[in-house]
């Protein structure tokens, strides 16, 4: 039976930012000893999953059956002139200015001012009010910060009412601190179609909400969506589909060949 899982990263495998820790790693190589496929789909480009997952043997050795899938796998699956033909020079522009009319209304030095914003990732924009580059003190910081006033349900709605916000663009939550920003079907659901005549494909997300850049996944997984609450609790999602998996191979004492 072709069988596959697909994966979040940040939040998901490994904690936000941070590199995979050695259970995560154990409970991959497990499921990679039963012969499922596994892929990888971040809203981040590849550098990024190099520096969080090289540590996993098999993601460093390009292992068969580890499949990778930056900026949501269209990176590789989406032809050269739909990224031209996207008016990406617009959207940044408005972005921009979204940051800084958010900025304004909350008043000065409410968040750190950092050098750049904004990640163009070829197929999408990754937008951090607090920059990348920001420290771990400063990061903690924002989240506090967001989860006490919802900053960033703020900067989103400020940002859907600039022009270029309409039914081709797409904003979601990306990680604690930022947002991914495309246009509309290029989301995580893209990558299924390199699925097709797979028997169960499971979608694991940490953000599958309304707003969560999991979200179109864990839909398009159907019954096989599941959303996790770290990577703690995605090691005991893996290991009870092992344990399922294994009781779905066994065969029935009463079918065996006798001997």
């Amino acid at each position: 039976m072709k069988k596959a899982i697909l994966l979040d990263m940040d939040g998901t495998l490994t904690p936000p930012r941070k590199i995979i820790e050695d259970d995560m790693i154990a409970q991959l190589n497990s499921m990679l000893a039963d012969d499922w496929e596994l892929g990888i789909v971040s809203g981040s480009h590849i550098g990024y999953m190099d520096e969080q997952l090289s540590a996993w043997k098999p993601w460093k050795e390009n292992h068969p059956r580890v499949h990778k899938y930056p900026v949501n796998g269209t990176s590789q699956l989406i032809m050269k002139s739909e990224y031209s033909s996207f008016e990406w020079d617009w959207l940044i522009h408005d972005i921009k200015a979204a940051d800084h009319r958010m900025r304004c209304s909350l008043g000065g030095g409410y968040i750190r001012i950092p050098e750049s914003i904004l990640d163009f990732r070829g197929s999408s924009i990754n937008w951090c009010p607090i920059g990348r580059d920001a420290s771990d003190k400063e990061r903690k910081r924002f989240i506090g910060l967001d989860i006490a006033f919802d900053l960033r349900v703020k900067f989103m709605n400020e940002l859907k009412t600039r022009p270029i916000f309409h039914d081709k663009t797409v904003i979601k939550l990306g990680g604690q601190t930022s947002f991914d920003i495309f246009p509309r079907g290029w989301d995580k659901s893209y990558v299924f179609k390199n699925y097709k005549g797979f028997e169960k494909i499971y979608f694991i997300g940490d953000r599958c909400g309304p707003m969560g850049n999991d979200r179109e996944g864990f839909i398009r997984a159907g019954n096989y969506g599941i959303q996790t609450l770290g990577p703690f609790d995605t090691i005991r999602i893996l290991s009870k589909i092992l344990r399922e998996s294994a009781c779905e191979n066994q065969v029935s004492p009463s079918l065996a060949t006798p001997t």
